[in-house]
């Protein structure tokens, strides 16, 4: 090995002891998973329609030049087949 990879492994495992790092990467993992699905899953159990796209007229999703919906739409009002289902 070199001095590089034995310096790096050493520092990682040095980190590795620290009880802050594992508070920190725990909080870090809650805190992507609760905000990344958690919340998402409330508001599609209840219900709740609204989202950042409410009331944008499906046609503004589409490029100007085109009559077909653009295949990197992201407007979940067009219903493209390209959007989110």
């Amino acid at each position: 090995m070199t001095a590089l990879i034995r310096s790096t492994r050493a520092e990682l495992l040095r980190l590795g002891r620290w009880p802050a790092l594992w508070v920190l990467a725990a909080t870090w993992l809650t805190l992507n998973v609760v905000f990344g699905y958690v919340f998402d899953y409330i508001a599609y159990r209840t219900g709740d329609s609204a989202g950042p796209n409410t009331g944008v007229p499906p046609r503004s999703c589409w490029p100007a030049s085109s009559r077909t919906p653009s295949p990197r739409c992201w407007c979940r009002a067009c219903r493209c087949s390209a959007g989110p289902s």
